[in-house]
Parts: structure tokens; sequence; C-alpha cells
């Protein structure tokens, strides 16, 4: 699923002097029906607003906030709010009628960026899961040793220990001004910001979960709390990071996993270890199943955001022909 996402920076840097002439251009077209956009749209955008908003209660209510666990099962339910928020912002752009072939320098110009970040972030993510794929994979090895082979299994069984690829940094995002929209367009400027708060923070959060680096969970949380003050407490890492401490870190599956390897650990001390060998047997199978699914779930995602993406990019050559 990893590609080389820079080359679609490089053409969107390549195109924003081409967007700001057909912006210039549409400018005058806007301000002809500027003032003939009806509340329709901006009730549709605070429909939508409203149902993230809704969506988003329901998902933390889901998580088992105060079970002091976070399991991969809900972690996929995450996945399922960005994919829904992907059909429901393209469900908005069709009933305002307002096709991406009509879309605003600026709009577009947000939207490249913001899938630009998420397929930058989805990367980190399956780089994770590989490692962690990779570790139950070793372990699992380990454990068909504990028979014939005890004091070299007791050599392998680690427990699994998630790694960092490094900080997130994010790409920039324009000058910092004040971006300027006009009707519908502004209707969906403020929908794709909306948009990549939650997703980015979705992301960020997977991350911080899976390998611990706490950057985008937190940069992006604060954005989210913007547009969803009432949702504030969830987006605020430390919410999270209390929760992890007092559930004594990581996700429900990777931690039964490593609990089980102690448990192995300390009956092969005693010369035992038969029926704590097949518990984390079984341990490990349920997370290879869970983190196959979240890989999936992964990969799904990456695919639609690309494929959006490229329907954009085209659209905007056409225009430049």
């Amino acid at each position: 699923m990893v590609v080389l996402t820079e080359k679609f920076s490089h053409f969107s840097h390549k195109l924003h002097s081409k967007l700001d002439h057909l912006n210039h251009h549409n400018h005058h077209h806007h301000r002809h029906h500027q003032q003939s956009l009806v509340e329709p749209e901006w009730v549709a955008l605070e429909a939508f607003q409203a149902d993230i908003s809704d969506s988003l209660r329901q998902l933390f209510l889901d998580s088992g906030h105060g079970s002091e666990t976070i399991s991969l099962l809900w972690l996929r339910q995450c996945f399922k709010q960005v994919q829904w928020m992907n059909s429901a912002f393209a469900k908005l752009v069709k009933d305002i009628a307002y096709p991406i072939s009509k879309w605003e320098a600026a709009v577009a110009d947000e939207h490249l960026m913001y899938s630009l970040n998420l397929l930058d972030l989805l990367n980190l993510i399956s780089s994770s899961i590989a490692d962690l794929c990779s570790s139950r994979l070793s372990l699992s090895h380990a454990v068909s040793q504990v028979e014939n082979s005890p004091s070299l299994a007791i050599e392998r069984l680690k427990p699994i220990e998630p790694r960092n690829h490094g900080d997130y940094g994010g790409r920039k995002e324009g000058d910092g001004g004040e971006t300027i929209c006009h009707g519908k367009g502004e209707v969906v400027h403020q929908a794709v910001m909306k948009m990549k708060a939650v997703a980015l923070w979705v992301c960020g959060f997977l991350l911080f979960v899976l390998n611990g680096d706490p950057h985008p969970c937190s940069e992006f949380g604060k954005l989210a709390a913007g547009y969803f003050p009432s949702l504030r407490e969830y987006f605020d890492l430390r919410t999270w990071e209390e929760l992890m401490i007092k559930g004594g870190g990581g996700v429900k599956e990777l931690k039964e996993v490593n609990d089980a390897v102690g448990d192995l650990l300390a009956a092969l001390d005693s010369g035992k270890g038969s029926d704590e060998s097949e518990e984390l047997e079984r341990k490990l199978k349920e997370l290879e199943i869970h983190l196959g699914g979240v890989e999936e779930d992964v990969n799904g995602l990456f695919s639609a955001v690309m494929e959006r993406r490229n329907q954009l990019v085209d659209s905007l050559r056409l225009q430049m022909k």
C-alpha cells in the first residue's frame, strides 16, 4: 500500500499558480451568484457538521472509555468514521450542486493538501502495523520452540514493543493567510476543514496507540477541538494518556499477548508451560486476526482517498487545457 506521495506534493505546488489564475477567473462568476446563494447550502453544512459530531460522540461512547483499555476492534470503528465522513462530504458536494469542476482554487488546494497529509499518515500507520505483524510472527516462532527447546524459547520470548518510525512532521499548508472563498466554495471549504480536522486526528490517534508518537494526535486534536468544542475532552491527548497508563499501556489485544508472554516465562522457570503456551498461541492468533483487519481498513481508506485525489487532479488538468 505504501507509495511515495512527494510527487503529489510537487504537483500540488506546481498547480498553485494555475489555481490562482482559475480563482481569479471564477471570482467574477461567484460574485454574481453569491447573492443568489440560498440558505439550503448553509443548512447542508450545518447538518454535515452535526452528523459528524453525533457520529463522533457515539464513537467515543463505544470506545469503552473508562474500561482502561483500547481495543483494535474499536480502532477499526475509527477508520469507519473517516470513511463515512468522506462519503458524507461527497454527498454534500452533490447536494449543493458544486462539482469538482467548479471548485475555487482555495477549495481545491485545501483538499489536495488534506489528502496528501492523510496519505502520509496512512503510510506511517501501515509501517507500524507491519512492525507489529513482524514481531507477532517472531513471537509465534518462539512459542513453537517451547516443547523441544525451552531454553531457546525463553531467550526469544520477549514482549512486543511498538517501534516509533520518527515524528510526523506534517506538510506546510500555505502561508497562514486568511483563505477567502465565495458562495458554495466557502461552504465546501469549511466542510473540508472540519473533515480534515477529524480525519487527521483519527490517524494521529492511531499512530499514538500503535507506535507511541504523540505529536500528530496532539496537534490535530487541538484543531478538531476548535471545530467540535463539545467533544474537546476526547480530542485531548492527556485523556487517552491517562487511560492507557491505567490500562497498563498499549491496546487490549497487544497487552493480552504481552501478559501471556510473562505468564509463559514464569511457568517455564518452574518446569511447566504447556497450558500457558497454548494460551499465548491463542492470543497471538487473535492479534493476527485483528491486525489483519486494521491493515485491510488502512488499505481501503488509502485507496478511497487516492481515488478522490486523482479525480480532483484530473479535473484541474482539464481546466488548465
